[in-house]
């Protein structure tokens, strides 16, 4: 687990921490890069955008060779060894990186969500009236990421990256070879814009308890802080970036999850679309649905768990996973404890597609996790409670997710699944406004961004910029 820092004669430490050795930038040279991080930015500024797009896209295109060649076969398996996930699951993350690095998508992202539109990174753009604007790097950046996928660490670094910012990235321990993989490439690109983007991005592992990554917080001249994750993790980084005389603008990506809403009318596959997402990432993404409501009577609530449970058996066996004994166990009494809720329990006998599907009409998963606190949200996988009701019910389900027993340990929740006719679905959408949601998209691919989405209700382009505004003639003298 080495470093990837622009100067290759900077000193590293080797620390302890579980799940092994790890080799760190040491403390007084993250600062050094941060101190050089205004000088990193202007060589940057004197490449386009356009380059930097095009250096990025060139990454995406070597990944994809690398794939086919099966060069990075090593580094998917490590992936599904560090993350538990399925080894088929690792395949499909691993062929997303090349989209995430795509040059239209990157500038459609920047050209939606920025004022003045992605132009507007390279010169003053006019917005009419004599008035103009200009994003700038606000970095140097910080960015603490998460561990659970490549993807959402991949994307603030990208974007800050192509925004100008000298960036400093620590992956966590289970993604870092992947992540390292996709990134270092750059120091092997001759021509000056890679160059420039190279000097400016640093990739160290930092602990938890790291001095490095202490001093980054409490005493670096950093513009930018973007933490991935919660818990006490959340609060120390929190507490530490409070401590900082520069004072760099913080923003927190928590723990979200999402709500699957199946309408009586749904659309044909919904069964279908409802199973892969719950096979994907094993339900441990801020997408992933971890609770379905079904719109409708509990016959019909049923007939659709069927539906459900066979594409369960069907896409999971392509999808194994090892789960202990342990768990086994706590998941046979879970699924015990809600049928004696009162829930409908239909469950897999696959100790390696360890599917469960609860059909209530009152809640019953709470009572289980309190059964059972080591049941939690982020130790579930392929379990879904699907509880039946009215479109009236699911404004109140979604807002009082946050502080159920069951889902202890989230924000909020980050994303809709819809499946049922457009009318309804728009309907909903707009009693959904008031409650924290920051997505409304169909079931079928609720997993995947469009290039132009925010990021849990922010756009990363803005996170990693500040606008400058220039007027060009006194306001009263506008016509």
């Amino acid at each position: 687990m080495k470093p990837f820092h622009p100067n290759r004669n900077m000193d590293t430490i080797e620390r302890t921490v579980p799940g092994g050795t790890v080799t760190e930038i040491e403390r007084g040279d993250l600062l050094k890069i941060v101190d050089e991080g205004c000088a990193t930015q202007r060589r940057l500024r004197k490449v386009s955008l356009e380059q930097r797009l095009d250096t990025i896209h060139r990454l995406g295109r070597q990944w994809e060779r690398r794939i086919s060649s099966g060069d990075l076969d090593r580094v998917a398996e490590a992936l599904s060894s560090s993350t538990g996930y399925a080894r088929s699951l690792m395949d499909i993350e691993m062929s997303l990186v090349s989209k995430v690095m795509d040059q239209k998508d990157i500038y459609r992202n920047l050209e939606c969500l920025l004022i003045g539109g992605a132009a507007s990174v390279d010169n003053f753009t006019g917005m009419g009236g004599g008035e103009s604007i200009r994003h700038m790097p606000a970095g140097p950046a910080l960015i603490v990421a998460s561990g659970n996928s490549v993807i959402p660490t991949l994307i603030p670094t990208i974007i800050s990256l192509v925004t100008g910012n000298a960036t400093i990235l620590k992956p966590s321990m289970a993604n870092y070879d992947a992540v390292l993989e996709a990134l270092a490439p750059l120091s092997g690109m001759e021509d000056e814009a890679s160059k420039a983007m190279a000097a400016a991005l640093t990739v160290t592992y930092l602990g938890h308890d790291s001095p490095g990554l202490e001093a980054l917080l409490t005493q670096a001249h950093l513009g930018v802080v973007n933490f991935w994750g919660g818990g006490q993790g959340r609060d120390a980084v929190t507490a530490m970036v409070a401590r900082n005389p520069w004072h760099p603008r913080l923003f927190v990506n928590g723990p979200l999850t999402g709500v699957a809403v199946i309408g009586t009318r749904h659309p044909p596959g919904s069964a279908e679309a409802l199973a892969r997402n719950m096979v994907l990432y094993d339900q441990q993404l801020c997408s992933s649905p971890t609770l379905a409501l079904f719109i409708g009577d509990l016959s019909d609530a049923l007939e659709f768990a069927d539906d459900v449970a066979v594409a369960l058996d069907r896409i999971g066996s392509g999808a194994r996973i090892g789960v202990s004994d342990d768990h086994l166990f706590v998941l046979n009494s879970v699924r015990k404890v809600m049928l004696y809720q009162g829930a409908h329990v239909l469950a897999s006998q696959d100790g390696e597609n360890p599917w469960t599907l609860a059909v209530s009409e009152r809640p019953a998963l709470d009572q289980a996790v309190t059964s059972f606190p080591m049941f939690g949200i982020h130790a579930r996988r392929r379990f879904l409670e699907i509880v039946v009701g009215s479109m009236d019910d699911v404004p109140a389900a979604v807002a009082n997710m946050p502080h159920r027993n069951g889902f202890h340990g989230i924000d909020g929740v980050q994303t809709i699944g819809m499946a049922m006719d457009l009318k309804d679905s728009t309907a909903l959408a707009e009693d959904l406004l008031d409650h924290g949601v920051f997505r409304i998209v169909p079931l079928e691919d609720m997993y995947m961004r469009g290039a132009a989405e925010p990021y849990d209700g922010i756009g990363l382009a803005s996170l990693f910029t500040y606008a400058v505004y220039r007027r060009d003639s006194p306001l009263g003298d506008q016509r």
